[in-house]
């Protein structure tokens, strides 16, 4: 369980990133670490896609509204998760 709980955090964390202007190729290459680097066995999809059409984001910084989805293998159990990322207001 604790280490299941620490896919939210981390990708609320890349979330952080692509709203203070981190580029998605970036923020997702530190993510996929430190999801693997938690104990996580496999990761079957780390995407940032636009909230509105679902179309990829990157390899730059977000343009507008977007999501970090996930999908990873913990043991025998697959999890997934998303989480909502936005430009930060200057």
């Amino acid at each position: 369980r604790a280490v299941a709980g620490r896919l939210n955090v981390i990708i609320s964390a890349i979330a952080e990133k692509l709203a203070a202007g981190v580029g998605v190729d970036d923020a997702l290459a530190k993510g996929r670490q430190e999801i693997l680097d938690a104990g996580f066995s496999r990761i079957d999809y780390l995407d940032v896609r636009s909230a509105d059409l679902l179309t990829p984001q990157g390899p730059g910084p977000i343009a507008g509204p977007s999501r970090v989805f996930v999908a990873v293998i913990l043991g025998k159990t697959r999890l997934i998760d998303n989480w909502p990322a936005e430009i930060s207001a200057p």
